[in-house]
């Protein structure tokens, strides 16, 4: 069978994503022949490279006005390429050019959506530059998805969103996460050493994380937190808000690390942390499942849905740090009850989260798509 997923990932920085999870598990996947394509800003040449099933093809685009212009040249070059490398099925995410693209290829189809992109953009000013690239990104993508006949999610969440826009059949699996997560040692439960991992900005909300810091530090508890995530302004906003808060010496702030990088800091850590306003299906919280971490997430959007109500993790307030305080000092007061839900969510992982099953089963929904 001959597939074209878009896109592929050429950068090898941070946190893998799901698209190239995915791709290196169709690498060695019987029966398969995948071209992986990517649009990137600023590339001079075009690039092509195989690995195993896989050809990965990056072709230059412009790195600024795309949102202005609705994508369309971007689509027109995602449509050229998909005609002439002639696919049996096409599979596009996450972004609105790839998910149009698919949708006017003429051929059978099957779209990604991993986020919402206006809702993403919530946490800025009304008026900002992002809110409105993020509006604009929205309302493509509920365009891709009306016209879709077949859509992938991988949350009950994300269910709610699709079948009120959509007439597309639902497929379900779940997001891969990347086998390096689940080969890492156990924790050491000793101690307390917290991440979070995300690019730093309103929406993932890392201030509340800093405030919550700030009182445990107060209280005399001792802890080591590292914020893990792409330099913003945000990022140099809250650093200043540490050193304010003589909290230097317990909060780090982490960026461009390899992917290698960012597993080690699961390692280190015991306790992952994501205060995020605006998820689907955090990935930062998978892999702390996958790892066995106590997991400590915001109450809010797909959050719930993925630790099954605190099943696999513990939920908090997050417009108020002391919810996430109280939590921590349950976790101090009674660690059995919290390691033993990372004991179930890594069962949970290990059943649902494996790179090779997903793309196993992926490949049967292409396969029912063809025939």
């Amino acid at each position: 069978m001959s597939l074209m997923p878009v896109p592929g990932q050429p950068a090898n920085s941070g946190v893998p994503k799901l698209s190239e999870t995915l791709l290196r598990s169709f690498e060695s996947l019987p029966g398969l022949s995948v071209d992986a394509v990517s649009l990137v800003d600023g590339l001079s040449d075009p690039l092509v490279f195989c690995r195993g099933n896989v050809t990965y093809r990056y072709f230059p685009c412009k790195a600024r006005g795309k949102t202005a212009t609705l994508y369309l040249a971007e689509i027109a070059v995602l449509k050229k390429i998909i005609a002439e490398l002639d696919p049996q099925i096409v599979h596009a995410q996450p972004t609105p050019e790839y998910l149009l693209a698919a949708t006017i290829c003429h051929r059978p189809s099957i779209l990604s959506v991993h986020g919402f992109a206006y809702k993403e953009s919530s946490a800025t000013s009304m008026f900002s530059p992002v809110r409105m690239v993020g509006v604009v990104r929205e309302l493509l993508q509920y365009v891709a998805v009306a016209r879709a006949k077949n859509v992938f999610s991988m949350t009950e969440y994300l269910d709610h969103y699709l079948k009120r826009v959509s007439s597309a059949k639902i497929w379900r699996t779940h997001n891969p996460v990347g086998m390096e997560f689940f080969q890492l040692p156990p924790p050491r439960r000793e101690g307390m050493r917290i991440i979070c991992v995300g690019t730093v900005s309103a929406r993932k909300n890392q201030e509340l994380l800093i405030r919550a810091c700030a009182q445990l530090a107060k209280e005399g508890v001792g802890f080591e937190c590292r914020v893990i995530g792409r330099k913003t302004e945000t990022a140099d906003i809250l650093v200043s808000l540490v050193e304010k808060m003589n909290i230097s010496d317990r909060v780090q702030f982490l960026s461009s690390l390899s992917n290698d990088e960012v597993a080690a800091q699961y390692e280190w850590a015991n306790v992952v942390v994501l205060p995020s306003l605006e998820e689907t299906c955090p990935l930062s919280l998978m892999q702390a499942m996958a790892c066995g971490r106590c997991v400590f997430g915001a109450d809010a959007a797909g959050i719930p849905f993925l630790l099954k109500d605190q099943m696999y993790g513990t939920l908090f307030d997050p417009h108020d740090s002391n919810s996430l305080v109280s939590m921590i000092r349950c976790l101090l007061e009674r660690p059995d009850v919290f390691w033993m839900k990372a004991g179930s969510a890594r069962e949970y992982a290990v059943q649902h989260f494996v790179p090779d099953a997903i793309a196993k089963r992926t490949l049967e929904i292409y396969s029912s798509l063809v025939s």
